[in-house]
């Protein structure tokens, strides 16, 4: 079930990459930019999702989490960010920064569970790190 779900979940994120293929966006390299020094307008759905993610990390952190934790932790984030991208109704530049910022949560949400128990907890951290500075970016 859960190769089933990364499956599709690969090829629904790689359906959205094409929108972001612009020349503006290509020229950032991925690094998210912001709107003349302001944060970008993001959809309601979207910040609901970061909040959403965030305190699903709140409930996992402050203890060693076992094999099953960590696994349904992850799906968990993962449902959230596939539910961010379905609700989606950014458009132009605004989205394109969206998915700049978004896309490195992938590769975080890939590694989340693998290595030791403190290596697990570090990218926890790290992923709550990364998810604070959203509000940096939209608003």
């Amino acid at each position: 079930m859960n190769k089933l779900f990364l499956i599709l979940f690969s090829l629904v994120l790689y359906a959205f990459l094409p929108s972001c293929s612009g020349n503006h966006h290509d020229a950032h390299g991925g690094m998210v930019m912001m709107d003349h020094g302001k944060p970008w307008k993001a959809n309601a759905e979207t910040t609901s999702g970061i909040a959403s993610m965030q305190m699903i990390l709140a409930k996992y952190q402050g203890s060693a989490l076992t094999p099953a934790q960590m696994a349904d932790l992850k799906t968990q984030l993962e449902t959230e960010f596939q539910a961010i991208f379905d609700r989606c109704t950014m458009t132009g530049e605004a989205h394109n920064q969206l998915h700049n910022y978004l896309l490195p949560m992938k590769t975080m949400m890939d590694e989340l569970d693998q290595g030791d128990a403190a290596s697990m907890a570090h990218r926890m951290e790290e992923m709550e790190v990364y998810l604070s500075n959203y509000k940096k970016y939209f608003e």
